[in-house]
């Protein structure tokens, strides 16, 4: 079967794309759901089918017509105002598509729609978790690409399906196209497991919370002006949804987050619509006691339904408590359709009040758009009590301001370039695309139905639906042939009987002659009866006895499995005690060794078990499993089972253990080949552990295991060098990094650890590899704490670069760097330092830094060493950089090389004219040239020193200063 026709997004020029992107349709599906030849009962021949399209599809589905209407809604009809009926759906489909591969098309449908929103988690630095429920779990992370803080709401991958997976498309949709000040901003969503939304963090929680306060402590929280504020900014929000067509649908006190200034920020698109003419909308969807009274009673109604909730947020605004508090939901549901509303026991402007009413009108034709209720507020018709009038016209006028300048702007078509990180996504997400269809299609082909609304794993057959239970007779006839060939077993005892009876004194004895000698042939009917009693059973001594004796009869004789494997006997082991724990893993494991074949799926739920209970022998087996990979007709959902508990060790001391197994996975390459993406995620997310070995060993697996493109865990790599556990292994890992972010957190971070010099070798590539990066660099000198061969080459090749050379030379810690350089690294600086002094536009400011940073103190420290070594070399460097500072200005310090520059001029070498001129140099200062003033021999050498023609010039120059002093 030909591979799903996608688009073709991986060529060698990078692709030009639009925001919207359409699919190109599937092949037609055939209907295969036919009976056998051999019956040709025409009755069983469905239908003509009926075709429609899922939404977050493009295949078509096939359908049986029945007749299943649909149930009636709650409440009752307002005796004023009727509602259109709903439609009745007659009929039912047949599944063509698994969950997971609605999941597939519409992540893909999401990339290709939205690519600039989508993120990877490795962009974040988690910081704590600050919420949890059934959908998943919501995150505090730093944002590494903006150094914002940032909520991620991270949702749990088995949820993702159904509704679930539909309103996580409607969220991501909504808040991509939304883009007003007070509705949440959108930071983006990924499409690998955790499935997350990323959005800003707002700091101040949500309104209703604050309501909550004040209700209880009966002291005002807000103002009306701050009242009056906040009721604006979510109707602003609102006309603005409803201005691009988006009805929200769960607006309440809950869903209005507050940010630095208290002001709201509308969230929560999960049950959001994009609102079209003519188009039926689902009924019940919200919360009971903002829910408008049309949605109970018919699924065609429009954005009004949003101005029902916001007169509803209106009323808990002014009591402090949410509608109809204290009642169950069918009386809400009732009261809501008999036009009864919450009662007011709270005084305020009736203004307000009337606006209230006006929202919750039992006829939505009677209520005001959100564009009318914001005119009225803006005009100042309407306000809460004690509002400032003056400070809602100014706010109001702002606001208009802005919508003007939007407009003003006009809308622009954004064209983008597909990244190569962006063309591996759309890649991965491609092949389980594809993948999962050909699934979907090989059970279409075998007859086998397709769960829509759940993944397909794990699916483990009943004993009954398995195989055609034996009858009594069947039993009887065989426990007799039993008897007969086990001579031990008194003939006289009813087998059978004994071993239905665990009470009997004779069961043990009877059980262990039978597990004695029996062949894997009898074995049947002997397990039918002790597999009822292991499930029944509340013994635990007994089922323990039974699973030892199962545990000897397999070590016999490997064929006994295969009875266990027909009956799946490993679905019914107990795993609830330690003792029973013990026993069970015996068993699996004598199954892992003898027959690694046998180990199959009705074993994953004691397996999932053990790993959590018992988890270093059970990791142990599927270490001992992985060699036997090539002879097993189908390993490969074991060890993806095993991939699927990755997050029970991060944090464990069985971490490193998994990482190994992990590694060893992909030593497999038919198995690595497609399931490449999943295990990088494992160890990156190891690299996250708490345990320092763990990360260790996470950080150097994905070192051999990255390739180019593959992101880096930068925020792993940040904690951790923090804590200086894994430098080296961190510092390997960022050595093959070629595409850095341009984060000040991270160029802070590795600038601290420059002391070691692969590390300041990681800072000098990445300084080479864009300008942005060197200019981070330049502004950013951490690195300068730390003077060794790699920073001085580091600091060269900044300084090389004109347009940087003011932040280096203004760098808080470059007089020190400068000092340590000389000290630590005498032949490297001496030859360097002089030239890049002479191109830095020194000043006096620059020199007194050098002083108090003790440079001059390590300068003639420097000559000294070089003059005891006799390297004329490095004297001749260092007597440059003093020149060179002598010029720009004065240090009292300078008179520390005095005594080696006159013992330059007596010895009249190569050096004595380098000595001589810088006493010519320090001359220009008057202190030292009064210095020089005292000293009668200086003043006569340079007197001397004008009869040679190449030094009568600066000779010259050094009596004139002298004599002026």
């Amino acid at each position: 079967m030909a591979d799903l026709p996608l688009l073709n997004l991986i060529g060698d020029k990078p692709l030009l794309m639009k925001k919207e992107v359409r699919i190109p349709s599937m092949p037609k599906t055939e209907r295969i759901f036919r009976k056998p030849r051999k019956q040709k009962d025409k009755s069983n021949i469905p239908e003509p089918v009926k075709r429609r399209r899922y939404s977050f599809s493009h295949l078509h589905i096939v359908e049986e017509k029945i007749t299943n209407q649909r149930r009636k809604s709650i409440g009752s009809f307002s005796t004023f105002f009727s509602y259109l009926p709903k439609p009745v759906d007659n009929s039912t489909t047949l599944a063509t598509k698994s969950a997971e591969t609605f999941l597939y098309e519409s992540l893909y449908r999401l990339i290709m729609q939205h690519m600039p929103f989508v993120r990877q988690i490795s962009d974040f630095i988690f910081s704590q978790l600050i919420g949890k429920g059934g959908f998943g779990q919501v995150w505090l992370a730093n944002d590494l690409k903006t150094g914002k803080l940032v909520a991620i709401k991270e949702l749990f991958a088995e949820k993702l399906v159904g509704k679930n997976l539909v309103n996580f498309v409607r969220e991501v949709v909504t808040m991509a196209k939304s883009h007003n000040r007070f509705i949440l901003p959108f930071v983006g969503f990924t499409v690998d497991k955790p499935y997350s939304i990323i959005t800003e963090y707002m700091p101040n929680s949500a309104l209703n919370i604050h309501l909550f306060k004040e209700l209880n402590s009966k002291v005002p929280v807000f103002s009306g002006t701050h009242l009056t504020m906040i009721a604006i900014g979510i109707i602003h929000a609102i006309r603005h949804l409803h201005s691009i067509k988006i009805v929200h649908r769960d607006i309440k006190a809950a869903n209005i987050l507050l940010d630095h200034h208290f002001l709201p920020k509308l969230c929560d698109f999960g049950i959001s619509r994009i609102c079209k003419p003519r188009k039926f909308m689902s009924d019940h969807v919200g919360t009971p006691a903002y829910m408008a009274p049309e949605i109970l009673n018919t699924n065609n109604y429009d954005f009004k339904v949003d101005i029902y909730s916001y007169g509803m947020l209106l009323f808990h605004m002014i009591e402090k408590r949410i509608p109809f508090s204290k009642v169950d939901v069918n009386t809400i549901f009732n009261d809501t359709s008999k036009g009864k509303r919450p009662t007011l026991t709270r005084k305020n402007s009736q203004s307000i009040i009337d606006l209230m009413n006006l929202c919750w009108s039992q006829n939505p034709n009677g209520r005001p758009s959100a564009v009318k209720i914001y005119q009225m507020f803006a005009s100042g018709q309407v306000a809460f009590e004690g509002t400032d009038p003056e400070v809602i016209s100014k706010f109001t006028t702002m606001l208009d301001n802005e919508q003007e300048a939007k407009k003003k702007a006009g809308k622009t078509n954004v064209n983008f370039l597909i990244t190569k990180t962006e063309r591996q996504i759309i890649m991965n997400l491609e092949n389980k695309l594809r993948s999962s269809i050909k699934k979907d299609q090989m059970k279409l082909t075998l007859g086998f139905p397709i769960d829509e609304f759940h993944f397909e794993q794990d699916l483990v057959l009943s004993r009954n639906e398995a195989e055609k239970q034996p009858t009594q007779e069947e039993l009887d006839k065989e426990f007799q042939e039993i008897k007969a060939e086990i001579p031990q077993i008194d003939q006289k005892v009813q087998l059978r009987d004994v071993i239905k009876n665990y009470r009997d004194p004779n069961f043990k004895s009877t059980v262990t002659e039978i597990f004695n000698s029996i062949s894997p042939e009898k074995f049947e009917p002997v397990y039918v009866e002790l597999a009822k009693i292991i499930s029944e059973c509340n013994d635990e001594d007994i089922i323990i006895f039974i699973l030892a004796g199962f545990n000897k009869l397999i070590q016999r004789n490997s064929k006994f499995i295969k009875t266990l494997n027909r009956y799946h006997f490993y679905s019914l082991i107990p795993v609830t005690s330690d003792e029973l724990k013990k026993s069970s893993l015996y068993l699996i494991g004598t199954v892992f060794r003898v027959d690694p074949s046998a180990v199959g799926s009705t074993m994953f739920r004691a397996l999932g078990t053990l790993l959590r209970s018992m988890p270093r022998p059970t990791l142990y087996l599927f270490a001992s499993f992985i060699p036997n990979y090539s002879k097993c007709s189908n390993p490969d959902p074991v060890l993806d089972f095993l991939l699927n508990y990755a997050r029970e060790y991060i944090n464990t001391q069985n971490g490193t253990l998994f990482l190994k197994i992990t590694y060893m996975l992909s030593q497999i390459e038919t198995f690595y080949k497609y399931r490449r993406d999943e295990i990088l995620t494992i160890i990156s997310a190891y690299t996250r552990s708490q345990i320092p070995v763990t990360c260790k060993k996470a950080f150097v697996a994905y070192y051999h295991l990255r390739k180019n493109d593959d992101p880096i865990p930068f925020d792993a790599i940040i904690t951790r060098l923090k804590s200086n556990d894994c430098i080296k292994e961190c510092i390997q890992l960022l050595s093959t990094c070629n595409n850095p972010p341009q984060s000040r957190l991270l160029y802070k971070t590795i600038g601290d650890k420059c002391n070691n010099p692969d590390m300041a070798l990681v800072v000098l590539k990445y300084a080479t590899l864009s300008k942005e990066n060197k200019s981070l660099i330049a502004k950013i000198t951490k690195w300068m704490n730390f003077a060794n061969s790699s920073t001085l080459k580091l600091f060269l090749y900044l300084f090389s670069h004109y347009n940087l050379r003011y932040y280096l030379l203004h760098a808080r810690l470059f007089p020190t760097f400068l000092t340590k350089c000389m000290t630590m690294l005498l032949e490297e600086s001496s030859a360097c330092l002089g030239p890049v002094l002479r191109r830095a536009n020194l000043n006096q400011e620059f020199i007194n830094n050098l002083a108090d940073s003790l440079f001059f103190d390590a300068l003639c420290n420097a000559l000294k060493s070089a003059y005891q070594a006799k390297n004329s070399k490095t004297i001749k460097g260092v007597l440059l950089i003093l020149d060179t500072c002598a010029q720009a200005g004065y240090a009292p310090q300078f008179n520390l090389f005095l005594d080696m520059m006159a013992l330059f001029l007596k010895t009249s070498s190569e050096l004595t004219k380098p000595a001589a001129l810088i006493f010519v140099t320090l001359s220009s200062h008057k202190k030292m040239a009064g210095h020089f003033k005292k000293s009668p021999p200086l003043v006569k050498y340079f007197e001397v020193l004008l009869k040679n023609d190449s030094m009568s010039k600066p000779a010259s120059i050094f009596l004139s200063n002298v004599k002026n002093s």
